[in-house]
């Protein structure tokens, strides 16, 4: 039966199609976490001891509907964005006097759309996002993914916790 039981332990993150890796002990200072985005590239390194808030938020722009998870670090004027985006159809129509949406990104070379899935779009200067940190991911699996394993580890759900732990997004 124990057998069993680590066996599916084992077998279980990839049943459900978790994409989130989590490494306990990765770093020697015992108050850090991590986030590593392997697909777009780039990591943060923080102080657990330090976060305000894990919070997880969906909303629409004019172009896009956003997935997006913050992190506040307590003392730091920067604050951490993660999120997935996905372009809304030129011909969905927004709520009010708005007209049907025009995307930008029906203007963008096709040859150029697969990088714009892995890095953080931006459209200066309307999208100047002065102290934050930004990282964009792939699907909207793997932000509902990284919140949920972030959440537990802070609030003590998950043992051994946050700290020293490192999260790999794909």
């Amino acid at each position: 039966m124990k057998n069993l039981k680590l066996l599916l332990l084992t077998i279980l993150p990839f049943t459900l199609g978790a994409a989130v890796q989590v490494q306990n002990n990765a770093f020697p200072n015992a108050d850090l976490f991590g986030l590593r985005f392997t697909e777009a590239g780039g990591e943060f390194i923080g102080k657990a001891s330090l976060i305000g808030s894990v919070a997880l938020q969906k909303y629409v722009t004019t172009a896009f509907e956003i997935t997006e998870m913050n992190i506040d670090i307590a003392g730091s004027n920067v604050q951490l964005r993660i999120y997935y985006t996905e372009p809304m159809k030129s011909s969905t129509v927004l709520p009010g006097t708005r007209n049907a949406i025009n995307n930008p990104l029906d203007r963008i070379n096709p040859a150029y759309t697969s990088k714009i899935q892995k890095l953080v779009y931006k459209d200066y200067p309307v999208t100047t996002h002065a102290k934050t940190l930004e990282f964009k991911v792939a699907s909207k699996a793997d932000i509902v993914d990284l919140h949920a394993q972030v959440r537990n580890r802070w609030i003590g759900a998950v043992k051994p916790g946050l700290n020293r732990t490192l999260f790999t997004v794909p």
